[in-house]
């Protein structure tokens, strides 16, 4: 879908490489530009067999899927004229590198775009370009909590009473990350198409605090329009229902209409207790939360979690299973859609790995194994920019690739 871009990444970790990967596995030409010692993500476990190495990593396995790869000491002088060198006929730049960093190797995005108009720059920054934060550094954890996410995560339920008294939490791993790294991967797409039309290129100035702010929308405008206080974990709590455990597993209610609460009764046999007036009404309800509870318990520990799911969906019930990765991966639907495919690295094996969340009508999304550090050196330096064996080997010797 994408055969045709040019895509130079001067990124690590996570976020710039995955949304860098999106565009690869659509056909994009991205070419990884690392620092001799390799993107911090090649020292990142889990690794395979459990044995550490910089073509072992999982992580980067992932996030590296059908790309080039060369290394380059960008912050030397001859670095960030190669790098130039490279740019030249790329439509567009992925980086989290510092602005003030990459001014001051020589390589500045203003002096950029002076020479290359048509480039489209998405700088990936913990808080953007401008603000008193401009030149703060991050990690993953600083900025999903500078989001406000985290302060409301866990949310409290019947089953975490005391989770209140909890430290903020982060989602999974760097679920923020990906989120914002999606968000990004549009932003560049959409740059592009616009650079293609007019010829003018841009800089897009993505904070990553900003675009985590919308793991919590929900939270942000009602607090925004003066119609509810700051948000807490207690108040996004359910009243009743929420996370619920069956016989073998744990599945989701939730409760937005009458017909969402009509379809459980039906669900579980039309029992007495749910024609009594605490129960008629949604504002009733809310009032009776743990006593509702007790009898969703007792029915709950009797039923299996596929038959509440299954049972349920047929009448409109809003219930939903909490899967284990396992299940996830055995089940019928993601062997129909081939979700997981095979991807072979010569190092690190055959195995297989999840790929898209999407299909076209005519195009199979299979990704290439992610490149081992420095493979493309040879092709890149010498070939694209013709640079000679000798000269190569000095560049080598002298840390620059």
């Amino acid at each position: 879908m994408l055969n045709g871009l040019r895509v130079v990444e001067v990124a690590e970790f996570i976020a710039g490489p995955y949304c860098a990967k999106l565009l690869a596995d659509l056909g994009a030409d991205i070419l990884k530009i690392e620092p001799p010692q390799g993107d911090a993500a090649r020292r990142l476990g889990p690794f395979v067999d459990d044995t550490p190495g910089e073509d072992r990593s999982i992580p980067f396995l992932h996030l590296n899927t059908s790309k080039r790869a060369v290394t380059l000491d960008t912050a030397a002088p001859r670095g960030a004229e190669l790098l130039r060198s490279l740019l030249l006929g790329a439509e567009l730049l992925i980086t989290d590198r510092p602005p003030a960093e990459m001014a001051a190797a020589g390589i500045g995005i203003d002096e950029l775009l002076e020479t290359q108009p048509s480039l489209v720059v998405l700088a990936l920054t913990p808080y953007g370009m401008t603000g008193p934060y401009r030149d703060y550094h991050a990690y993953p954890l600083n900025t999903f909590h500078a989001a406000g996410e985290g302060y409301i995560t866990p949310v409290a339920s019947h089953l975490m009473p005391h989770v209140t008294d909890r430290p903020p939490l982060r989602h999974g791993r760097f679920a923020g990350e990906y989120k914002l790294a999606t968000y990004a991967g549009m932003l560049a797409l959409a740059a592009v198409y616009h650079a293609r039309a007019t010829g003018v290129g841009q800089v897009i100035d993505l904070s990553k605090q900003e675009a985590l702010i919308g793991l919590n929308y929900v939270e942000f405008q009602p607090w925004l329009a003066g119609v509810l206080p700051v948000a807490t974990r207690e108040s996004r709590a359910v009243a009743f229902g929420g996370i619920m455990q069956c016989s073998d597993g744990a599945v989701q209610f939730t409760f937005h209409e009458q017909h969402h609460w009509d379809s459980l009764v039906k669900l579980m046999g039309s029992p007495a207790w749910a024609d009594e007036e605490w129960a008629a009404t949604h504002a009733s309800r809310l009032l009776h939360g743990e006593q509702i509870n007790v009898h969703l318990k007792e029915w709950m520990r009797h039923q299996s979690r596929n038959d509440i799911v299954r049972e349920g969906q047929l009448i409109g019930c809003t219930v939903a299973p909490y899967n284990t990765i396992d299940e996830v991966y055995a089940s019928e639907q993601m062997a129909v859609r081939q979700f997981f495919q095979p991807v072979t690295h010569p190092v690190a094996g055959t195995h297989e790995y999840p790929t898209a969340a999407y299909r076209f009508d005519d195009a199979v999304i299979r990704p290439v194994a992610a490149p081992s550090l420095g493979r493309d050196n040879d092709q890149v330096f010498g070939e694209q920019l013709g640079l000679s064996a000798d000269e190569r080997r000095e560049l080598h010797a002298h840390g620059i690739i």
